[in-house]
């Protein structure tokens, strides 16, 4: 039996992108994570990592209904950013059945710049 320590019933799991090499597009989305039908679907974190010396603006971003929501975490270097909360960072406006969870870049990336994201979610019925 899941306990309620997420506030839902889930035990939620940590997706990853593979590696991705710049030169990138901006826009460029690096993780995908489909939302099932008859679910909804919960974000408790990321993980986000490059090492393009310019920094990127990464968006953490779901759909609900038809509407788009998204998070903006600016990196300003190299670095990897690891986050996790209790409450989920779409509580209230959860990604809706049949769409698509997504990590992409803002802006271009640099050419050999390395790219990685992930996102810790759950799905609920």
């Amino acid at each position: 039996m899941n306990q309620l320590r997420w506030g839902y019933p889930v035990e939620p799991i940590w997706t990853y992108s593979p590696v991705s090499t710049g030169p990138l597009a901006a826009g460029t989305v690096l993780l995908s994570q489909p939302v099932s039908s008859g679910y909804n679907a919960y974000i408790w974190g990321y993980f986000l990592s490059q090492n393009d010396p310019n920094g990127n603006v990464f968006l953490v971003q779901w759909v609900n209904g038809t509407t788009v929501y998204q998070q903006m975490i600016v990196m300003n270097g190299p670095g990897t950013i690891n986050f996790m909360s209790v409450k989920a960072i779409n509580d209230g406006i959860p990604a809706s059945p049949n769409t698509t969870m997504a990590v992409q870049i803002l802006n271009a990336a640099s050419t050999n710049a390395l790219y990685m994201a992930g996102i810790l979610y759950g799905q609920v019925p």
